[in-house]
């Protein structure tokens, strides 16, 4: 859909217009925002909102290009979040490398594991519970 929403937006930049009426005069007035002009068009003319979308694509390309730069800048805020929750922190890592090292060796299940390595490194512990 967001490819169609470009295409509309190019085509209304050139002054283009795919079959249909031109847009009717209620709605040449300014919107803040995109989903304003998408509301008021769907609500004036009784159209599904993907035909309201199209009509305030063609209408307000520059409220377009707003819509679709927050929505980006949403997706990049989410992923960042995401990203920075998964990373996992360098002194937690280190502890946990130590656990897996000592289960392998001493062939014991990783709980016990994780008690000698508590025992064995007092400071990658604090470390890895302050994490």
């Amino acid at each position: 859909m967001l490819d169609m929403l470009d295409d509309i937006r190019v085509q209304a930049r050139r002054g283009e217009r795919h079959g249909g009426d031109d847009a009717p005069e209620e709605h040449t007035r300014g919107y803040d925002t995109f989903e304003d002009a998408l509301r008021a068009m769907s609500e004036a003319e009784g159209c599904t909102r993907l035909d309201a979308m199209e009509k305030a694509a063609r209408a307000h390309p520059d409220l377009l290009d707003a819509y679709q730069q927050e929505g980006e800048e949403l997706a990049k805020a989410a992923a960042a979040k995401t990203a920075k929750a998964r990373a996992r922190p360098e002194a937690e890592g280190d502890f946990l490398m130590l656990v897996d090292e000592i289960a392998r060796r001493d062939g014991m299940p990783r709980y016990r594991a994780m008690e000698i390595a508590r025992r064995q490194s007092p400071e990658k512990f604090r470390a890895f519970q302050s994490a």
